[in-house]
């Protein structure tokens, strides 16, 4: 993220928590980057993969990401058995 790409990302990311937990999204932990603070990484917990990435393929995240400027978005699964 450019200077100041964290402050803007986490405007836009707070603003949008309802968004998320309507689509069974919450977010767990954040960690930001020490050597480079306006790169950060965000666990989150989903309630279903397919209905959490329906969310991620929606206009209204696009539009999001696209004010939170020099977003990458990666995703990674992990299910625990049980």
């Amino acid at each position: 993220m450019e200077a100041k790409g964290y402050d803007r990302w986490l405007s836009q990311h707070s603003s949008h928590e309802g968004a998320r937990r309507a689509h069974g999204i919450t977010d767990g932990p954040f960690y930001r980057d020490r050597d480079n603070p306006q790169a950060a990484l965000v666990h989150r917990n989903v309630e279903g993969v397919d209905r959490a990435m329906k969310s991620l393929r929606s206009e209204a995240f696009r539009d999001a990401a696209r004010l939170a400027v020099n977003v990458r978005l990666e995703v990674w699964s992990s299910q625990i058995p049980g």
